[in-house]
């Protein structure tokens, strides 16, 4: 039983982990083409924007989560 646990807590670290990865990873290509790409509107490069704002909040959220839990 001890044994099958720790197998799902180490389970479950990881997909947490993989999870914030993907998070980070989709924030930031959010963000970069926002900055990067010239030929959006500016309502279109606000709105990645606030994406970007709103993907690096859950970012934090799911840390502090990770880490108090």
């Amino acid at each position: 039983y001890d044994a099958l646990m720790r197998w799902l807590n180490t389970l479950s670290t990881v997909r947490a982990l993989c999870l914030q990865l993907g998070l980070v990873l989709f924030t930031l290509s959010i963000l970069m083409g926002a900055l990067v790409d010239k030929t959006l509107s500016e309502g279109v490069r606000r709105g990645m924007v606030l994406a970007s704002a709103f993907g690096i909040l859950a970012l934090g959220i799911s840390f502090i989560t990770i880490i108090v839990f």
